[in-house]
C-alpha cells in the first residue's frame, strides 16, 4: 500500500520551520520508523546513502533534491520532501504485508510514526 501524509506550514515561520525539521532528519536521521529498523537513509541532497548497521556511506549518482529515504526492514519505505508549490512536508509511505488488511493497517501505523517524526 502507497500513502500519502501531508504536514502543512504556515507563513514565512512555517517554511524555517519545515527547514528545521528536514535538517534535523539530515543530521539525526531515526534508526526505526513504526518499529520497523532503518536499513538504509538516502540523503538526496547530500548524495549518499548511510547503512545504519555498518556506518558504510556510499554515494547516490542523482540529481540532488531535498528528499531524505528511509528504507526500512520487510519492504517498508518513508521518503520527507518539502512540497515544490505548497508550503508543506509530505511523506510518502509504502508498507507491505500479506493481506491487504494488513497493509492499510500497517500504513496508518507509518503514518502515526511519521507524524511524530515531523513534529519531533
Amino acid at each position: 500500500i502507497n500513502d500519502v501524509a501531508n504536514f502543512t506550514f504556515a507563513g514565512e515561520s512555517g517554511m524555517r520551520e519545515m527547514q528545521d525539521i528536514m535538517s534535523r532528519l539530515r543530521e539525526n536521521p531515526p534508526m526505526e520508523i513504526a518499529g520497523k529498523k532503518v536499513v538504509r537513509f538516502a540523503d538526496i541532497k547530500e548524495s549518499v546513502a548511510l547503512d545504519p548497521a555498518t556506518g558504510e556511506k556510499t554515494p547516490i549518482d542523482l540529481p540532488r533534491s531535498n528528499v531524505l529515504i528511509f528504507n526500512l526492514e520487510d519492504g517498508f519505505r518513508a521518503i520527507v520532501r518539502p512540497s515544490g508549490t505548497e508550503p508543506k512536508l509530505k511523506c510518502y509511505l509504502v508498507a507491505v504485508a500479506p493481506t491487504r488488511e494488513e497493509a492499510v493497517k500497517a500504513t496508518e501505523q507509518l503514518k502515526a510514526a511519521a507524524t511524530a517524526m515531523i513534529k519531533g
